[in-house]
């Protein structure tokens, strides 16, 4: 038919649609609603006390990640052993075991969908619905997920424990995605600061508005034949060395020392990859969730950091029109006001005496001209009614600063 169909044809885009339809369908293709229903209801099954009210039409999976939630008591640290499950608008805190070798991810069976879609189907053959898929009472992984190789034979429910959630909207990446946070130089981690920090849990996931995780890397993937062999050639049998004097240093030996350096550094080189990757989709969530309905478009830009100028940042904002930012409940702490030749009001601070909503800084940046490479920068900080002592260098801070417009966003970054 579309051999003999005119391109222009208005029925083409049609049949096309059909025809795509029809091979999603001819290959078993695992459709969004499934996926979503299965994820939630893997989650449920293995995470102790996880909320119905996280399962919703509109809520979805994005990524996970395996930390150590650092608490810097005295005389020593309380390390937490836990996984950040993030959602397109929430981020889920789980207890993990301190013993255990396998990712959270794995624990909620979320790293073989089409496995986990398969058992769900399995033991709820007689409910379609989602809210009995959540709630339902057979021990999922003991039953349906036994003899894998990446998922454990046999694992009881409620492998985990629900220790929060938090709105994306009031988390802040404490530190730049190059860094390596405030821990140990070999360790990767990050800092997140919670606006509203878990309450409802018990004392040592509670409260603590600033968060510091350190990355658990993920598992080594299986050794080939080729490195099995030159592990175990580097180590000789305790008969031959009690014998014997102790051999001089071999290449085999020699490359079982580079292949354990080489081993830490594909260690640390993996958990600098999970964390860039999943604080790279938290702030897209962020912005993304501020877009819902077209509020707003998402933008991206890249630049070089400028303390090493090396590392390139990424950057999610979301652009408005005046009127839908004005209109929007949950603004940036941030803002960039573009003002062209027209004379525009300024946007204003919130009114109350002691509000910390944002925006907490309002960047004016004027263009006069649109052939001058140059702009005209006004900085306003929201005056801090608790600490009115701070207000001085807030003052002074706001002066008109003359930047070119491609550093802009250089700019905005050092200033916030």
């Amino acid at each position: 038919m579309l051999k003999k169909m005119s391109s222009n044809d208005p029925a083409r885009p049609g049949l096309l649609a059909c025809i795509a339809t029809c091979n999603r369908l001819a290959v078993c293709e695992l459709d969004d609603h499934l996926i979503k229903a299965a994820t939630m209801w893997g989650l449920h099954r293995s995470i102790d006390h996880f909320p119905a009210i996280l399962v919703k039409p509109g809520r979805y999976f994005i990524d996970s990640i395996d930390v150590l939630d650092i608490i810097p008591d005295t005389p020593s640290p309380t390390v937490l052993h836990c996984t950040l499950f993030l959602f397109n608008d929430t981020i889920v805190i789980a207890k993990k075991p301190a013993n255990g070798q396998l990712t959270g991810r794995t624990l909620a069976g979320l790293d073989d969908i089409d496995r986990l879609v398969g058992a769900m189907k399995k033991a709820k053959t007689n409910n379609s619905s989602l809210n009995s898929v959540v709630s339902g009472g057979t021990d999922f992984f003991a039953k349906s997920l036994g003899g894998g190789h990446s998922t454990p034979t046999k694992l009881k429910k409620g492998s985990m424990r629900f220790k929060g959630l938090v709105d994306v909207h009031d988390v802040i990446v404490a530190n730049e995605p190059g860094q390596t946070g405030i821990g140990s130089t070999s360790e990767v981690s990050f800092d997140l600061y919670l606006g509203r920090p878990p309450q409802d849990v018990s004392d040592r996931w509670t409260d603590r508005p600033f968060r510091h995780y350190v990355v658990c890397p993920p598992p080594a993937p299986a050794l080939s034949g080729h490195e099995k062999s030159l592990s175990l050639s580097a180590h000789p049998s305790s008969s031959s060395t009690s014998h014997h004097q102790p051999p001089n240093p071999t290449s085999h030996s020699l490359s079982h020392k580079s292949l354990q350096n080489l081993n830490s550094q594909q260690s640390y080189a993996a958990a600098l990859a999970e964390r860039d990757r999943f604080l790279d989709n938290l702030r897209k969530s962020q912005a993304l969730v501020k877009a819902a309905d077209d509020r707003s478009t998402v933008m991206r830009t890249k630049f070089v950091n400028e303390i090493d100028n090396k590392a390139i940042i990424d950057s999610f904002w979301n652009l408005y029109d005046k009127q839908s930012y004005l209109t929007e409940q949950r603004k940036h702490r941030v803002v960039l006001q573009l003002v062209g030749t027209d004379a525009v009001d300024p946007l204003q601070f919130v009114t109350e005496s002691i509000d910390p909503a944002p925006p907490l800084m309002i960047i004016r940046a004027h263009f006069n001209d649109p052939d001058d490479p140059d702009c005209r920068v006004h900085v306003r900080r929201k005056p801090n009614h608790v600490f009115p002592s701070l207000n001085a260098s807030i003052d002074k801070a706001e002066e008109d600063i003359v930047v070119q417009t491609e550093c802009l966003s250089g700019l905005i970054v050092r200033i916030s």
